[in-house]
Formats: structure tokens, C-alpha cells, sequence
């Protein structure tokens, strides 16, 4: 009895414990001159899964090793993102396929848009050209208020001043199912008074195109 009860409680100790490195892995944050840290925390996360499932659970299926996989394939094409150093209103996904292309996101994502976020934008741009990056990809559903976009002329005016070019173009929200939901969420369920008049539909993408920086070492 003695001996079942320790097996017990050395087996939660064990569970708990790799519970909580997946918790701490996913949630310490990556900053900019990391983000090839996308492999390191897949293969950690995924490690520690597959840990769990082999060492503390009889007889597992080769459907839980299948959930495990497609989890661990998820978390590598979407669960990754890096954060400033210097501000944490925006967050950065880097590009799957581009090393040189990321996507910035609203930390907040019913956060106003002012010229404070605007500010911040350009102190990330800053990091990202250091850190060898020449593509820059925004996508805010509030850029779009009463179906009309919102006046960027103070941000565009900055952007020039930088060398950096910005194309724009409106992108239906069939390619980006993920923030269409969380936005119908947010406006519909939540209520959030920020998104009232966002329309659902369809937002605008601004793409930027950063200098060339050549004393960069690009990914560390």
C-alpha cells in the first residue's frame, strides 16, 4: 500500500512538473534577435508531450500519438511569436517560409489606434531592420472604422522619413480565419465598444518594405 501510494505521488510530481515547463516554455517570452526560437519551443513542447503520453500512460493509442503530432504541428506553424524589447503593444509572428518577413499583431487586440501605437510601430520596425528583417506585413481590422479607412497620414509621413515603403490593399477575412473569429468573438460575445463599428468582412493590409540593413546578422 505503501508503495502504490509513493508511486502515486512520485508519478504527479512528475506529471505536474512536465506541465509546468510547458506552461513556462510557451509563455516566456521570445524577444526579436530571437526568432528562431520557433524550434527550440516546438521541439521542447513536443518532447515533453511525447514524454507524457510513452513514460506515464499504459498502453497509449496511436490516436493519442496523432493528436499529439497535429498539436505539435499547430503550435509550430501558429503558436510561436516574439515581442520588443522596448515595447509590448504589438506582438511579431514571423513568417513560416521567409526569414526575412514577419506579421505584426495588437498585443490588445481591441487596443484604440493612436499616435502612441503608431510610435511604437516604428520603434519595432527599428528592431526588425536590426534584426535583418526587410518585410513587414500589418494587419489591423481597426486600420477600417465605418468602412473607411482611418487617416495614417502622421505614420506614412514617419515611414517616408525612414526610407521605408508602404504598400496597402484591403484582404478578406477568408484568409485569416483565426482573427475573423476572434474578432466576431470579441465584438459580438464580449461587446468591446473599440470594435462596434469594425466591420467583419473585410480589413486592410498595410505591407512595408524595410531598408537593407548590412551590418545585420539577420537570424541569431
Amino acid at each position: 500500500m505503501f508503495f502504490l501510494f509513493f508511486e502515486f505521488i512520485v508519478n504527479s510530481i512528475i506529471l505536474c512538473t512536465a506541465v509546468f515547463l510547458i506552461y513556462y516554455i510557451q509563455t516566456r517570452p521570445s524577444f526579436i534577435y530571437n526568432l528562431s526560437h520557433r524550434y527550440l519551443k516546438t521541439g521542447s513542447i513536443g518532447l515533453l508531450l511525447f514524454g507524457i503520453v510513452f513514460f506515464k500512460l499504459k498502453n497509449p493509442s496511436y490516436y493519442l500519438y496523432g493528436i499529439v503530432i497535429c498539436f505539435i504541428i499547430i503550435h509550430y506553424c501558429y503558436g510561436f511569436h516574439v515581442v520588443s524589447l522596448r515595447t509590448r503593444t504589438v506582438i511579431i509572428t514571423p513568417s513560416l517560409y521567409d526569414k526575412k518577413k514577419v506579421m505584426v499583431h495588437l498585443s490588445v487586440f481591441s487596443k484604440s489606434l493612436d499616435k502612441e501605437i503608431y510610435k511604437d510601430l516604428l520603434v519595432v520596425l527599428d528592431e526588425l531592420k536590426e534584426a535583418g528583417v526587410t518585410i513587414v506585413v500589418l494587419i489591423f481590422p481597426l486600420f477600417i472604422r465605418h468602412k473607411k479607412l482611418r487617416s495614417t497620414l502622421f505614420f506614412q509621413y514617419k515611414l517616408e522619413r525612414e526610407n521605408i515603403i508602404l504598400e496597402s490593399d484591403t484582404i478578406s477575412c477568408h484568409k485569416k480565419p483565426w482573427l475573423f473569429f476572434l474578432l466576431m468573438f470579441k465584438k459580438y460575445i464580449l461587446k468591446t465598444p473599440n470594435l462596434k463599428l469594425v466591420p467583419l468582412t473585410n480589413w486592410y493590409q498595410y505591407t512595408l518594405f524595410l531598408p537593407h540593413n548590412n551590418i545585420s546578422n539577420n537570424y541569431c
